[in-house]
């Protein structure tokens, strides 16, 4: 299904962004008190081209990523390659395949990735930027996003969520969620 934003509304002006997003949809919606939303999103522009560049990698070239298909590259990092978020298991990939980063076990691993970024990883390790569209393959795929449900349903073709503006400042740079 796809839905229009009818509106984005700031509802706090904490440290803690607190939004209020309502959806319009031409379809009618069927969910329940307590349901969730699957929402799919894009991955940030700005770090997309960082990691183009950085990476040095033509952003029209078309790559087979296995089960996610066919993509150019600015595609599969925009909408199906996760980025915002640093996996465990490619640091695993690296270390064992390419004999890159020394982390003892799974538990170093989750340390390190522990609010880091793909960026973070390969300003962290020249040695992936060689890797360059096989470093990209390596990727986890952008995993859906959850909200709960926030609306009653008396609207059957709107859907409001109320959802945390996911930002901070690591390294001297800011991140932001997906």
């Amino acid at each position: 299904m796809h839905a229009q934003v009818e509106f984005n509304e700031h509802l706090t002006e904490q440290e803690k962004e607190v939004f209020w997003l309502r959806l319009h949809s031409e379809q009618v919606l069927d969910y329940a008190p307590g349901d969730w939303a699957l929402i799919r999103a894009d991955n940030p522009s700005e770090l997309v081209q960082t990691l183009i560049e950085v990476l040095d990698v033509e952003p029209q070239l078309v790559v087979d990523f296995g089960r996610l298909g066919e993509h150019t590259i600015i595609e599969a990092l925009t909408r199906y390659l996760e980025i915002t978020q640093l996996n465990p298991a490619i640091l695993n990939k690296l270390q064992r395949n390419y004999e890159i980063g020394e982390w003892a076990d799974r538990q170093a691993m989750m340390a390190y990735a522990k609010g880091r970024d793909i960026l973070d990883l390969v300003q962290a390790f020249p040695a992936v930027v060689a890797l360059g569209v096989e470093f990209i393959k390596l990727l986890s795929p952008l995993a859906p996003r959850y909200y709960s449900i926030a609306s009653s349903g008396l609207q059957p073709n709107t859907l409001d969520l109320i959802y945390r503006k996911a930002h901070y400042e690591r390294e001297a740079r800011w991140r932001t969620g997906v």
